[in-house]
This record gives structure tokens, C-alpha cells and sequence, in this order.
């Protein structure tokens, strides 16, 4: 398996899918890589977690990294798709990619920032295929922290409302996941 902070050998053997139903996250309280369900699987149905990641990429993209990296042309409920597909899934990443690179250029510009967070987040969501835990840390932690900003340095009551619901709902996004 490619872990860069150890071997794991169980979980070396689960499969790989763009959408999983699993994810695996750094336990610091027992020091061991953990695989957790992300959504409902039924009795019978395989565990899978992404190979990818956690960037941004659209199906081609994808299995490039997956064919170089893993040795193998994935053909995922993800992967299998139109052309028409394909091409709304490359132009959905291609916005959710060109919204991170402009979101540096307003880091602590409190509005233009949180608007930008707020639309990665709909990309996000778009695109099921992006790790939900990138998700949180990436756009709902920063979108959260930027807000908080925004409503401690605002000096009138409109403002500081519209911050609040920002981190209302930049929270409420991450309690569903």
C-alpha cells in the first residue's frame, strides 16, 4: 500500500472506488490508521475507500493517477459515465480548482472569502468524488474560521447576522457529513 506513515495490511486489502463508502483517518489516541464507514453499506455490500488524493480531479484525471500509481484502469460507478458526464465532471472540477487558486488572493477579506468557501462547498458536493474529510478541513473548518473573522470585525448588526448564518451554516454542512 502507498501510506506514507506506515504499512497496514488489512487495509491494504480493501478495494478502491471514487465515491467510497469508507474513508481511513489518523487515529492520534491509538496511533493506527482507522477505516470508517462515511455513509450506510448493507449486508454484503464491499467496503471501498478512494486511492485518490485529496485534490480535486476529474474522472481522466483520476484514473491517470490510479493506471500510474496503482496499476489499474478503474471502471467505478464514478468512472463509467457519458461523455456528456465526463465533460460536466471536468468542468465542475475545473471551477471547484479555479475557486481554491482565487480563494488565496482574498485569504482574511472576510465576504469575498466566505462567498468563495460557500461555492467550493456546492462544487464540492457536485462532484461526490472529493474525500468528505478534505471537504471539512479544506472548505467547512477554514469557511467556519473565516466567517467567525468576518462577525468579530464587523461594526454593524447587518453584517455580523450575515456572518453568523455563514457559520451556522458552514457548521451545519459539517455535522451532516
Amino acid at each position: 500500500n502507498s501510506f506514507t506513515n506506515g504499512v497496514f495490511l488489512k487495509m491494504s486489502r480493501f478495494n478502491h472506488a471514487c465515491i467510497p463508502n469508507a474513508e481511513y483517518f489518523w487515529n492520534d489516541e491509538t496511533d493506527f490508521r482507522d477505516l470508517r464507514a462515511i455513509k450506510a453499506i448493507k449486508i454484503g455490500d464491499e467496503i471501498t475507500y478512494s486511492y485518490v488524493g485529496v485534490t480535486c480531479q476529474d474522472r481522466d484525471e483520476r484514473r491517470t493517477h490510479l493506471k500510474n500509481n496503482f496499476n489499474f484502469h478503474c471502471m467505478c460507478e464514478a468512472c463509467e459515465i457519458s461523455e456528456a458526464e465526463v465533460e460536466k465532471d471536468r468542468e465542475i472540477c475545473t471551477s471547484y480548482k479555479d475557486l481554491r487558486d482565487e480563494r488565496h488572493l482574498y485569504i482574511g477579506v472576510g465576504r469575498t472569502e466566505v462567498n468563495i468557501l460557500r461555492e467550493m462547498y456546492k462544487l464540492a458536493k457536485a462532484m461526490k468524488t472529493l474525500r468528505v474529510s478534505t471537504i471539512v478541513q479544506v472548505i467547512l473548518e477554514i469557511g467556519f474560521d473565516s466567517a467567525c473573522q468576518g462577525y468579530l470585525n464587523s461594526e454593524d448588526n447587518v453584517t455580523r447576522q450575515e456572518f453568523m448564518e455563514d457559520m451556522i451554516a458552514f457548521t451545519c454542512a459539517g455535522i451532516v457529513l
